[in-house]
C-alpha cells in the first residue's frame, strides 16, 4: 500500500482531485439565479473553540445549528497560520508564498523589507471579489482585511469590491471606517468599567452593515465577506457580555474587577455566535435560504496566553481542540481550523467529514464551479487550490494533490509548538522540514493527532518524496533572501540548564 502511494505521488501533484468531473445534483439556487456566497471569517479562534467542534464550555447555539444543517469539515486547513498568508490563500486560490507573503503584513514597508514580503496583494492578482464582481455578482466586505495597509495600498474598488467598510484602512486611499460615535449607542456605560472601545461591539457592528448589503441586494447575486476582529486579541468584552461565565471568576477580593481569561474569551466567542444568527435568520426571513451558501472558518490557530507580545496575556485560552501548536506554527493547531458549509436544500444536514483535505485556497475553485463561472486557463493554472464542490455536496473526496506551507521567521509561542519552517500534508501524511533540511519530521496524522511520534526513519520512501518536493516547491517561490536567522528553532532550542 505504502509503495502503491509513494508511485501516486507525483501525479498527485500535477492533477486535480477524482472531484473535477464531479458535477453536483440539482447545484443551483432555487430562484433559478446564481447562488449567493457569504463567507465568514473569524479571527484567531482555534479548531476547538465552538461547541459543535467539541467545547464543552462554550456555548455557539447558532454555530451548532448551523453544523446540524449544513456539513462540518474537520480535516480544513487554511494556508498560513497567521492572517495574511490565510487570506491571501481563501481570496486568490494560491499558496499565499507565490506572493511573497508569510507572516502579518505591515503598514510600514521596512518592517515587510525586513521579512521579505511584499506591502500589499497585487491588484492583478486573480482573487475571489474581482472574478466574481466581473461575472454580475455584488461585492461586499466587511471587517478585518490585512491584505496590505501601507500609504500607498490600492483602494478597495481595485479588487472587485462594491461596498466595504473596516476599522483600519485598506491603505490610505479614504472611504468609510467605523469610529468610536458608531458603538457610543451601543455601550453599557456602567461605573468602573470602560467599554468605550471597538472590540466589544466590533461583531455587531460588522453584522450591521451585512444585513443592510444583503437587504440592498436580495434581487440580485451577492458574494459578502464578514471577516471578524473577534476573538483576536486585545479582548473587552463588557460586563453584560461576560455575566454568562461569571462563574468562571475567581472568587477574590477585587470582585467584579478581576475577570478571568476564561469568562473574557469565551464570552467574545459567544457574542460572535450570537450575531452570526442575525445573518442566519435574516437570509431565512427574506426567502434567501435556499439561494445562499455560507461557510464559516477561522483565519488560523487561537493565540498563545504566553506568547511574548502581550495582546492575549488576560484571554488567551483559546483551544486547537486535539492538535499539537497554536498560531505562527505549521503543526496543525495553527492551521486547522473548523468549517462549516451550509446551503439549505442542496447540502446535506448534520453531515461530518473526516475524510476530505481541504484548504482555503480551495474555497475560490469551487465558489466558481459551483456558480458555473468559466475562468481562462491563464487564472486556472495558478490556482494551488482545487475544486471540493463534491465534498460540499456529501461525497468526501479520497485522494488529491498536496496542500504546502512555508514559513520564514521563527515560529512563535511554547517551545514544544515551535515547529520547522516547512510543511506538506498529503494523504494521512504530513512532513515538516526547515528550507535547510534539518529536523525532518514526517507524521501519520490519522493514527498521530499530536504530532510526537516522528516516523521519517520507518518509512523513508514517503519522507524522501514528500522532502523532495516540498524543498523543491520552497526553492521555486519567489523570496529575494534567505529566511530569517532564528527559523525553524524547535524544541532544542530551549535554554537548558548547564
Amino acid at each position: 500500500m505504502l509503495r502503491r502511494d509513494f508511485l501516486k505521488l507525483s501525479a498527485l501533484s500535477v492533477l486535480s482531485a477524482s472531484s473535477s468531473a464531479f458535477s453536483a445534483p440539482d447545484a443551483k439556487a432555487v430562484s433559478g439565479r446564481k447562488p449567493n456566497f457569504i463567507h465568514i471569517l473569524a479571527d484567531d479562534m482555534g479548531w476547538g473553540d465552538i461547541a459543535c467542534f467539541g467545547h464543552s464550555k462554550v456555548k455557539t447555539p447558532y454555530l451548532d445549528k448551523m453544523a446540524r444543517e449544513g456539513i462540518s469539515f474537520t480535516n480544513f486547513y487554511v494556508n498560513g497560520p497567521s492572517c495574511s498568508p490565510s487570506r491571501v490563500g481563501i481570496v486568490t486560490g494560491q499558496f499565499p508564498a507565490s506572493y511573497r507573503v508569510w507572516g502579518g503584513l505591515s503598514g510600514n514597508p521596512e518592517v515587510n523589507i525586513l521579512n521579505d514580503m511584499i506591502d500589499y496583494l497585487p491588484t492583478d492578482a486573480p482573487n475571489m471579489m474581482k472574478i466574481f464582481n466581473d461575472n454580475g455578482y455584488k461585492i461586499g466586505h466587511f471587517g478585518k482585511w490585512h491584505l496590505g495597509h501601507t500609504p500607498d495600498a490600492p483602494p478597495p474598488s481595485e479588487y472587485g469590491i462594491d461596498q466595504y467598510r473596516r476599522r483600519q484602512d485598506f491603505g490610505h486611499s479614504g472611504g468609510p471606517v467605523w469610529t468610536p460615535q458608531d458603538w457610543q449607542h451601543l455601550r453599557e456605560r456602567v461605573d468602573g468599567w470602560d467599554d468605550d472601545d471597538w472590540q466589544p461591539y466590533s461583531t455587531e457592528l460588522i453584522i450591521d452593515e451585512g444585513v443592510r448589503f444583503i437587504e440592498e441586494f436580495k434581487d440580485e447575486p451577492f458574494c459578502l465577506n464578514l471577516w471578524f476582529t473577534d476573538p483576536h486579541a486585545q479582548l473587552n468584552p463588557t460586563l453584560g457580555q461576560m455575566e454568562e461565565y461569571k462563574e468562571y471568576n475567581p472568587d477574590a477580593p477585587e470582585g467584579d474587577n478581576f475577570k478571568s481569561a476564561e469568562a473574557v474569551y469565551y464570552s467574545v466567542i459567544t457574542n460572535m455566535d450570537k450575531q452570526i444568527g442575525r445573518i442566519l435568520n435574516k437570509i431565512k426571513r427574506l426567502g434567501l435560504d435556499n439561494d445562499t451558501i455560507i461557510t464559516f472558518t477561522s483565519d488560523n490557530g487561537p493565540e498563545y496566553i504566553c506568547i511574548g507580545i502581550g495582546e492575549a496575556a488576560h484571554s488567551g485560552v483559546g483551544t486547537p481542540g486535539p492538535f499539537r501548536g497554536q498560531k505562527h506554527t505549521l503543526y496543525d493547531g495553527g492551521i486547522r481550523t473548523p468549517l462549516i458549509v451550509r446551503w439549505a436544500g442542496h447540502t446535506p444536514k448534520g453531515i461530518v467529514d473526516d475524510t476530505t483535505l481541504m484548504a482555503g485556497s480551495d474555497l475560490l475553485p469551487t465558489m466558481c464551479e459551483i456558480a458555473e463561472i468559466d475562468l481562462p486557463q491563464e487564472i486556472t493554472e495558478k490556482f494551488d487550490g482545487i475544486d471540493v464542490s463534491q465534498a460540499w455536496f456529501g461525497t468526501p473526496i479520497e485522494e488529491r494533490k498536496p496542500v504546502m506551507w512555508e514559513i520564514r521567521g521563527m515560529a512563535n509561542g511554547d517551545y514544544s509548538a515551535r515547529s520547522p519552517a516547512l510543511a506538506i500534508r498529503w494523504k494521512q501524511w504530513k512532513l515538516l522540514v526547515n528550507q535547510d533540511s534539518s529536523r525532518l519530521e514526517l507524521y501519520d496524522i490519522l493514527s498521530d493527532t499530536l504530532e510526537v511520534n516522528n516516523v521519517a526513519d520507518k518509512y523513508p520512501d514517503i519522507a524522501s518524496s514528500l522532502s523532495q518536493q516540498l524543498l523543491a516547491w520552497s526553492n521555486s517561490n519567489p523570496w529575494t533572501k534567505a529566511p530569517l536567522a532564528n527559523v525553524g528553532q524547535g524544541p532544542k532550542e530551549y535554554p537548558w540548564p548547564e
